[in-house]
């Protein structure tokens, strides 16, 4: 999910649906991976996140081990996809101020961390 092409993702995702309920060493899920990569914005399309969504609709509300949702990760970004962190929040809206890192920040502290300079 981190490297390969947006055309094989999906492809995997879709042959193997419980793929996307399985997760890393690091307790992160594929939606986890899909949401740190953005920093590609043109190897990220909303649809591939949607299609992760649905085959497994809990991703957007599991932490991984250091406590981030896909939300904190996809925040990280120093310039996030408004339309995924949308979509995110839809997904798991009580991640917004629920949901803190080991670090004790929300997705919402981290959104405004990462883009208080402009």
């Amino acid at each position: 999910v981190t490297y390969s092409s947006e055309a094989v993702v999906e492809l995997l995702a879709n042959l193997s649906p419980d793929a996307c309920q399985h997760a890393n060493t690091k307790a992160r899920l594929p939606l986890h991976l899909l949401c740190a990569r953005q920093w590609d914005q043109d190897s990220l399309s909303l649809s591939l996140i949607r299609t992760i969504l649905h085959h497994n609709v809990r991703a957007a509300g599991k932490q991984e081990r250091q406590g981030r949702l896909p939300l904190h990760l996809a925040c990280e970004q120093g310039y996030p996809r408004l339309d995924v962190v949308e979509l995110l929040v839809e997904s798991f809206p009580a991640g917004l101020w629920c949901a803190e890192t080991q670090c004790g920040r929300t997705p919402l502290a981290t959104y405004k961390l990462m883009n208080s300079s402009g």
